[in-house]
């Protein structure tokens, strides 16, 4: 009986023409702000980004060992052509 009671005084809140217009509006501006924020996010290519930096990331810090030890072994041929890979990798990365 109490919970009959709750839930009617619950429904005519809802009912109220003002409380009901609320929450219809809030419905759909979530929806619209949703929407708005995928397209937004697909427009900048986040996801496509990401990756590409990701996997420039990976090709410097994997790199970094070898020109190190390249320098201290004084091989400055062999660390000068691995730094010109890493540019060209670089510039073509960005030429996209």
């Amino acid at each position: 009986m109490i919970r009959s009671e709750i839930l009617e005084a619950v429904k005519h809140a809802i009912e109220a023409p003002w409380t009901h217009g609320a929450i219809m509006l809030s419905i759909v501006g979530f929806g619209v702000t949703a929407g708005l924020l995928h397209g937004y996010n697909q427009q900048m290519a986040r996801a496509e980004h990401t990756r590409q930096f990701t996997r420039m990331s990976e090709l410097f810090y994997n790199a970094r060992q070898p020109l190190g030890a390249l320098l201290q072994s004084g091989d400055h041929t062999q660390a000068r052509e691995l730094l010109k890979e890493l540019g060209e990798e670089a510039l073509e990365e960005n030429g996209d």
